[in-house]
């Protein structure tokens, strides 16, 4: 659903995008060995054609303190506000996280990632319909962040032998 109006992303008429194109995209990055260890860096030097350089640092903050992180993506425009998409790895699953018109990015990546790791342990991955279930809606809602907007999905295939933790 993604329509570009200029190459470097900053807002422009007719410009939109979806969290799942940006997790597209992400889980592409993630695929090229290069672009996932820039991906991972919490800093750079930036060489600019005269030979001046620059050190930036990430503004992914989850690579500092978020246990497993390792990128992707940061993002802010007037008009899109905070963007992220997020991804970590533990115990050899890794789970990604799209945050879109947050007021702290960071944080509500971190829940969303911890969430997943928590609550779906090592089950195996599955494609969930987006739908909206208003159980899991009112478990979220305690565990994200107010200004977390999202639509939320029926957990078809889930093992009967786990309690749902929302119900």
């Amino acid at each position: 659903d993604t329509s570009y109006a200029n190459p470097h992303g900053l807002d422009a008429g007719g410009q939109y995008t979806s969290a799942r194109d940006l997790l597209t995209l992400a889980r592409e990055v993630m695929t090229h060995s290069t672009l996932a260890s820039m991906a991972l860096r919490q800093e750079a030097l930036l060489v600019r054609g005269d030979g001046t350089a620059q050190r930036r640092e990430s503004t992914n903050e989850l690579l500092s303190w978020f246990p497993g992180a390792i990128g992707v993506k940061t993002g802010w425009t007037t008009g899109a506000g905070d963007v992220l998409v997020a991804a970590a790895e533990r115990d050899g699953r890794r789970l990604y996280a799209v945050v879109m018109g947050s007021t702290d990015a960071n944080a509500d990546a971190s829940r969303l990632l911890e969430y997943g790791f928590t609550v779906f342990g090592t089950a195996e991955r599955r494609l969930v319909p987006l739908m909206e279930d208003r159980r899991l809606a009112r478990a979220l809602r305690a565990t994200l962040s107010e200004d977390v907007v999202a639509r939320l999905a029926h957990l078809r295939g889930l093992d009967k032998r786990e309690e749902a933790p929302w119900e």
